[in-house]
């Protein structure tokens, strides 16, 4: 699976997947869309942000669906937020970005390609989010 360099590095190292050379500049997503694809992008936003803070809690609260949560605590055998901790110490800045038309939604499921990185560095992968409440949240990271 090819891994963005972006605040989702120090989740996939957390899991076991593995990420390298998280850097970059921060930059908004949410700009631009309306509705139900606003919430998306500002989910993405969000985890930016958290994970930029290093904020493990809120990024295991606020960004990422419980079943990942689940599966992240199970693979590191503690609490997502303590396995998170180390891994986002690792982040000095995040950049995701999603454009208009880059966003699916299907019901309570949601697909948004996005951009991380810049120049020989820019990658393109697909975030799927799913709807939790009123919420969305990141339930999967891939190609």
């Amino acid at each position: 699976m090819l891994l963005p360099r972006l605040a989702v590095c120090a989740l996939l190292a957390a899991t076991a997947v593995g990420a390298g050379g998280c850097a970059g500049a921060t930059s908004s997503s949410a700009g631009g869309f309306t509705g139900a694809e606003k919430a998306v992008a500002t989910t993405i936003d969000h985890l930016q942000d958290d994970v930029k803070a290093g904020d493990s809690d809120k990024v295991c609260s606020r960004d990422l669906a419980a079943p990942l949560v689940d599966r992240i605590t199970k693979h590191a055998s503690k609490s997502c937020a303590s396995a998170l901790d180390d891994p986002l110490k690792d982040v000095s800045d995040s950049t995701l970005k999603v454009s208009k038309g880059d966003i699916t939604i299907d019901g309570d499921t949601a697909t948004a390609h996005i951009t991380s990185g810049s120049g020989s560095d820019k990658r393109k992968d697909t975030l799927t989010l799913v709807r939790e409440g009123k919420s969305w949240k990141v339930s999967a990271l891939g190609e």
